[in-house]
């Protein structure tokens, strides 16, 4: 799914608890999921993974003041070597995957083997690029990612993820930095609440219907939902600037073994082509010196 696709069927919803030095949220993407997992039609543990990953980059890029995009990569030496979801500051979100042969077993982080999982932020334009890398450590993606904010971020941090065939879906809370809570049992009270949902309920219950359900007791402010949406950023001319960056000598050997050159999203699949006249006109636009002005 490209940039032009149909409007966002996802939404995420932040909230706090005034007092308790707690914030939250909820994230919740239905149909266009589905179209997204069969443009690589994924084997099935391998297609969980990366829905609960999916799902947790925009819960992360809700929390930050940035432009940019945020990115979640793993890498390892199992069955499942790579992996890298993103999410922009606008909660655009895309994700893939790779995997070597027969694949099963539990949606597990061990099945990347032993590797790292890394957290990074690129913003736009000026901006310090961030980069953490942490072990690939816990029985879920949620649990390697409450660890890396746990260590990394001194951030208590409770997440639930999870994918099915119908939509992704994640929750979390995380104690607000540097504030003190008015009730020294809010978090041990909130985390043992969120515990309690299933995941039928984070899929199939609307966020309204969640927080009532795990903190009608509770003082909430929750903020107006934000779009999200499951949309490759991949376009002609960014690919056409990465066949410049290859040079011309290699993009014109291909052409000249193939034919015409093909290049494949590494996200969504789609494939771009250009036959000989268009390699002609790419490298010729490069190299055209803008005109020099004659003076009289």
């Amino acid at each position: 799914m490209t940039e032009q696709d149909q409007a966002p069927d996802g939404y995420l919803t932040s909230f706090i608890f005034p007092g308790l030095a707690v914030r939250g949220a909820i994230v919740q993407v239905a149909e266009s999921w589905s179209k997204w997992s069969i443009l690589r039609r994924y084997p099935g543990t391998v297609h969980d993974l990366l829905g609960q990953a999916m799902a947790a980059v925009p819960l992360m890029a809700s929390t930050l003041k940035f432009e940019g995009v945020l990115s979640l990569q793993a890498q390892g030496d199992g069955a499942l070597p790579f992996m890298v979801v993103q999410s922009s500051n606008d909660l655009e979100v895309r994700g893939t995957a790779r995997w070597k042969g027969e694949i099963g077993g539990a949606a597990s982080p061990a099945l990347f083997g032993k590797g790292q999982l890394g957290i990074i932020i690129e913003p736009y334009g000026k901006g310090q690029r961030y980069e953490a890398l942490v072990p690939l450590e816990g029985e879920t993606i949620a649990e390697c990612l409450a660890g890396y904010f746990n260590q990394s971020e001194q951030l208590d941090t409770r997440l639930l993820l999870c994918s099915g065939e119908s939509g992704i879906a994640g929750m979390f809370l995380q104690r607000m930095p540097a504030e003190d809570s008015l009730d020294s049992d809010a978090w041990p009270r909130l985390t043992a609440l969120l515990e309690t949902l299933t995941n039928e309920e984070l899929l199939g219950l609307s966020p309204q219907d969640i927080i009532r359900r795990l903190f009608h007791e509770e003082t909430l402010q929750v903020f107006a939902a934000r779009a999200v949406s499951l949309r490759c950023r991949c376009s002609h001319g960014k690919t056409s600037e990465l066949l410049l960056s290859m040079g011309e000598a290699e993009v014109r050997d291909i052409l000249a073994e193939q034919g015409q050159v093909e290049m494949e999203c590494g996200f969504c699949g789609h494939k771009y082509i250009y036959d000989p006249a268009e390699i002609d006109a790419l490298f010729a636009a490069e190299q055209a010196e803008p005109p020099t002005e004659t003076r009289h």
